[in-house]
């Protein structure tokens, strides 16, 4: 979802994606008076163990106040998935952490299998190539 916020710095255009158990993405896009772009700051993804938090990017992307920033992410991460919904986009797809749990799983499980069959395939090659 974007949206389209004044700030101390002019108009900017801020991207947030949620990703579930993973975290969320954020890109933010600063804008002259007269609609031009200025400056992009791509995707950043953030979790609950990045060092780097969403207002430090916000703030220096942006180059506004660590006030400012703070604020603009409380407004980020606690209103705009529900004003999201409420003025009819797409409902904020969450993964449960069994979900994520057994995707994790099978594709371990998955990737056992293929280091077996490899193993396999290479102890069969010396035992035709030793007889």
């Amino acid at each position: 979802m974007e949206r389209v916020i004044r700030t101390t710095a002019g108009w900017v255009l801020v991207g947030y994606e949620p990703a579930g158990p993973l975290g969320f993405s954020v890109a933010v896009n600063r804008y002259d008076e007269d609609g031009w772009e200025v400056s992009r700051h791509p995707w950043w993804m953030f979790t609950r163990k990045r060092k780097r938090t969403l207002s430090n990017f916000i703030a220096s992307s942006l180059d506004i106040p660590e006030d400012e920033a703070r604020a603009l992410t409380n407004d980020i991460l606690t209103s705009w998935e529900q004003e999201w919904e409420a003025r009819g986009g797409d409902p904020v797809v969450r993964y449960g952490k069994a979900a994520l749990s057994a995707f994790y799983g099978c594709s371990i499980l998955l990737i056992l299998v293929v280091v077996s069959l490899a193993l396999w395939g290479i102890a069969l090659s010396i035992w035709l190539l030793a007889t």
